[in-house]
């Protein structure tokens, strides 16, 4: 096991609580306002949608089969330029 670092060794159980709530803030913050960075398809075959030069893909699937959201991130990609 690795060591602890000596700044947060001398914390007391308050302070370590309140840097472990600010970086717990920090991580979630920046989670909401990167989404797209964070994005990951959920199978091989929404990563192939992504993936695919077509000017036309057609998506077939059941339920929660992350249809809706393949559809969203290409359109916010088409919008933005940006690609996770």
């Amino acid at each position: 096991m690795s060591e602890i670092p000596s700044e947060l060794a001398s914390l007391t159980d308050d302070e370590f609580r309140a840097k472990f709530a600010e970086v717990l803030a920090l991580a979630q913050n920046d989670r909401r306002d990167n989404q797209l960075a964070y994005y990951k398809p959920v199978s091989p075959t929404i990563m192939a949608i992504h993936e695919s030069k077509a000017q036309v893909v057609g998506i077939g699937g059941g339920n929660r089969s992350g249809k809706s959201e393949a559809q969203l991130i290409e359109i916010i990609v088409a919008m933005t330029g940006v690609f996770p």
